[in-house]
């Protein structure tokens, strides 16, 4: 089990009409690694972007960029999860 103390859990920010920042600084109290470092960037797919992730003992930082809508594969088209509506 893992628990955290969230130094400042999850902050959102607005960039684009559906682009968002989300930064995450947290503290684990058990189960951390002495070092890891992750880069990914996801397309096509639910809340499609960068993600970076980096931790030190305990210590974990996660900066995502991403988009807020979900991806309909059926139509591969992107899909508002507000309103439901496709957008091209």
């Amino acid at each position: 089990m893992n628990f955290c103390v969230p130094l400042f859990h999850r902050k959102y920010f607005p960039l684009l009409k559906n682009k968002y920042l989300e930064v995450q600084l947290d503290k684990f109290k058990d189960g951390w690694s002495y070092f890891e470092l992750s880069l990914k960037w996801t397309r096509k797919t639910h809340h499609a972007g960068i993600s970076f992730t980096f931790e030190v003992m305990s210590y974990f930082l996660g900066i995502d960029i991403y988009d807020n809508r979900h991806w309909n594969y059926e139509e591969e088209k992107w899909q508002d999860c507000d309103t439901e509506e496709e957008n091209a």
